[in-house]
């Protein structure tokens, strides 16, 4: 999980300072180191980064907490997700992404009904929609839950908690991807759901930034 807010600067007006970054492993059993340097890499550190106070990117010093820090640029929590949501204040984030396990009895996670399994997600999202702020958005990524060959689509067995936080849809994005599981009795799985809801309307989106140019 991954979340990101800023704090206006002096003589800046509306503008924010997002710079400031917090993740924690999103799974909820179990530990995941190697996910927690994946996420040092990719905020553009190495490991052993951090594992200093003060890593390093470039020549400019970082300050990097291991706990919520209203003054760290960085906070890499390798814990449970739901213990570092409940450091963080009400309105906090202005963008929340996270991919939350499926489910399916990996190393990671323990498998349980379906039922228990939303009602799981249940306290996460409602955490994720106390720390988001007004004009905040919140990205869920998600796949498909399989049970003896038959699956459910855990972003439609989801909405309707989102919706009840009123948490407002703006894009069911479909991740289409070549690799995976080879399926025998039906289509192979070769995507997954992004859910991307926002507090308001009062929320920031760049269609330009992404565009593919024509041809």
């Amino acid at each position: 999980m991954c979340c990101r807010w800023g704090r206006k600067e002096p003589g800046a007006g509306e503008g924010y300072d997002l710079k400031t970054r917090v993740t924690g492993r999103s799974r909820v059993s179990g530990q995941n180191p190697q996910g927690w340097h994946r996420a040092v890499e990719a905020a553009g550190f190495t490991p052993s980064d951090a594992g200093d106070t003060h890593g390093r990117r470039g020549a400019r010093p970082l300050r990097i907490a291991s706990d919520f820090d209203p003054q760290a640029e960085l906070v890499l929590y390798p814990g449970d997700c739901r213990d570092l949501l409940r450091q963080l204040p009400d309105g906090l984030a202005r963008l929340v992404v996270t991919s939350p396990p499926y489910n399916l009895g990996k190393p990671y996670e323990r498998r349980r009904s379906l039922g228990q399994y939303l009602e799981e997600q249940r306290g996460v999202i409602a955490e994720c929609a106390r720390v988001l702020d007004a004009c905040g958005s919140l990205c869920w990524q998600v796949g498909n839950w399989v049970e003896r060959g038959a699956i459910v689509p855990l972003d439609v067995a989801l909405y309707p908690i989102f919706s009840s936080l009123g948490l407002k849809l703006r894009n069911r994005i479909v991740w289409h991807f070549e690799h995976g599981l080879h399926s025998a009795r039906r289509f192979s799985g070769r995507y997954e759901v992004i859910l991307w809801f926002t507090r308001s309307d009062a929320y920031v989106f760049d269609l330009d930034a992404v565009r593919v140019p024509q041809k």
